[in-house]
């Protein structure tokens, strides 16, 4: 892990807000039974984490709305979180600012922690202390989350949303003067939906056939369209993307980046701190272009304004914003381009980010 540690989200047991700039290794994760080897996701909020196993068991550290009441302190190391899913197998998880959702193998979804903008849907307790049922939604296949506001894909590839939609991120019409929903609403016209990520105000989707559309803010270009001609969209509006099948779709706050299904990847939006990996210049693109990456790219995950991969030689390289050393080179300087981060060379398994912490699953012999 690296990065920013405000609430103990890094999961090594400090009790200060140390940034670690340098990957360390979480101490003995066996006795908070973790055991690394069977990891399937690592995703963090603003100063939560979230891991998911393969049995369908979720661990959690650091400060959550829902995780910790404002009387208790944060948990700085991982710790097994069981209230509200006795008998519940998990098979995926999201994290925004200070919520989360959950995904069962049975297509249900939970909510944790703040739903002041209903990014959590139906869900009307702000602070509980126990995940909750999110009532009201079909069977659901994937998960996303943004700053405050949710997307789910529902099992027929339908996609409900809601929370936040002051900048149109929702994609759905809704009335004036109504700054958010607090209802999963279907986003019309937007059939065979495969893959779904939020930003901070935007949200990007891919249909089956290879299709992208995109809504929301749109200052920074992250929609991959003309900011000048369309600054914001409140429906969805098709992308044209020049590449081959495409994996999967990961929107930071303001930028965007799209995996295909031959490891390459595609960024736009904003590049002020190097998030679009592109060196020879610092300036906001909203048209998609290949990223130079020698090796092809199996993994891909987005923090706020970073990136993390993992390459099939099994090597992780990070670029973007470094405040708090979240990139893991050593220096708090932004990365702005693919760099490699400082670990065992062709280990890495599995990878995660925060908002601006990052963490790594690596194979030590």
């Amino acid at each position: 892990m690296k990065g920013a540690n405000s609430h103990g989200q890094l999961g090594q047991g400090l009790d200060s807000p140390e940034e670690v700039p340098l990957p360390q290794e979480i101490e003995n994760p066996i006795a908070y039974d973790i055991d690394l080897s069977q990891l399937t996701k690592i995703v963090g909020g603003a100063g939560h984490t979230l891991i998911l196993d393969s049995s369908g068991h979720l661990f959690e550290c650091g400060r959550h709305q829902q995780l910790n009441s404002p009387n208790l302190p944060a948990s700085s190391r991982f710790r097994r979180f069981r209230s509200g899913l006795e008998g519940v197998r998990l098979v995926d998880i999201a994290c925004g600012w200070d919520s989360s959702i959950l995904l069962s193998e049975t297509g249900q979804v939970f909510g944790l922690g703040s739903n002041t903008h209903g990014q959590l849907g139906s869900l009307r307790s702000v602070t509980k202390e126990s995940a909750a049922l999110i009532e009201g939604l079909p069977p659901i296949c994937k998960l996303a989350m943004g700053l405050r506001h949710s997307a789910v894909i529902t099992r027929d590839s339908k996609l409900f949303v809601s929370g936040d939609g002051t900048k149109g991120q929702l994609g759905v019409k809704i009335e004036a003067g109504v700054r958010s929903l607090h209802d999963f609403v279907l986003v019309p016209d937007l059939d065979d939906v495969s893959e779904v990520s939020c930003g901070q105000h935007h949200t990007v989707a891919i249909t089956k056939n290879n299709r992208v559309f995109a809504w929301g803010d749109n200052k920074h270009g992250q929609l991959g369209i003309d900011p000048k001609l369309h600054p914001r969209v409140s429906t969805p509006v098709e992308v044209r993307i020049n590449a081959d099948a495409l994996d999967s779709v990961h929107c930071g706050w303001t930028h965007t980046t799209i995996l295909t299904s031959g490891g390459k990847l595609l960024t736009w939006g904003r590049n002020s701190y190097g998030q679009l990996g592109r060196v020879t210049s610092k300036a906001d693109s909203w048209k998609p272009e290949l990223l130079e990456i020698s090796v092809p790219v199996e993994q891909l995950s987005v923090g706020s304004e970073h990136s993390v991969a993992l390459c099939t030689n099994r090597s992780i390289l990070s670029w973007g914003w470094n405040e708090h050393g979240n990139c893991g080179i050593g220096s708090k300087e932004d990365v702005l381009r693919p760099t490699n981060v400082a670990l065992p060379e062709n280990s890495g398994i599995l990878i995660g980010t925060g908002a601006g912490h990052s963490f790594a699953v690596i194979k030590t012999n």
